[in-house]
């Protein structure tokens, strides 16, 4: 087994046990708040700053610093409410004893997460050195294991490369 198995097997196994303990709706309410924050970030922060000026027109000196403090209030709570409205989920499926698919579910989607990770990771990598041992070297499922990683970020941007493309056009 080279060093490249015994990452992957160690990145694998970590974000299985770190999955199964937090489960998905954490990890998906997570990821949905920090987007989300931002989103809104970009669409409520002057309405923000604006409303800090007029209710506190001696705090701020000028209309830049009331918009950054409205926007990191707006970014906040709407971190915050995504992480309520995700423990008022988990009390319902533990509710409902359905907290093992959760877990089970979180395990899953932790290992998919830190595999796209790990993909970009070494896509990059191998753009940098692409002669390094580490590209040739996987036995660990006779090499298919480093492959289907190696191949993951690619595909899965490929898919999505093309709706995402077409909704920003569409956007501006």
């Amino acid at each position: 087994m080279t060093t490249i198995d015994i990452i992957l097997l160690i990145v694998i196994g970590a974000s299985l046990v770190l999955g199964l303990y937090k489960g998905i709706i954490a990890q998906i309410a997570s990821i949905g708040g920090v987007l989300l924050g931002i989103i809104a970030c970009r669409f409520f922060s002057d309405d923000a700053g604006s409303l800090y000026m007029s209710w506190m027109p001696d705090t701020f000196s000028n209309e830049t610093l009331a918009n950054i403090a409205g926007g990191i209030t707006v970014y906040l709570v709407v971190y915050f409410g995504v992480g309520a409205f995700a423990s008022l989920l988990r009390r319902i499926t533990d509710t409902l004893m359905a907290g093992w698919l959760d877990h089970l579910l979180g395990g899953v989607f932790s290992v998919f997460k830190w595999m796209i990770l790990t993909s970009v990771f070494l896509n990059l990598f191998y753009m940098i050195a692409p002669h390094c041992i580490i590209f040739h070297s996987s036995s660990l499922a006779s090499g298919k294991l480093f492959v289907m990683v190696m191949q993951l970020a690619p595909r899965l941007f490929g898919i999505i490369a093309e709706p995402v493309g077409e909704m920003i056009n569409n956007i501006t």
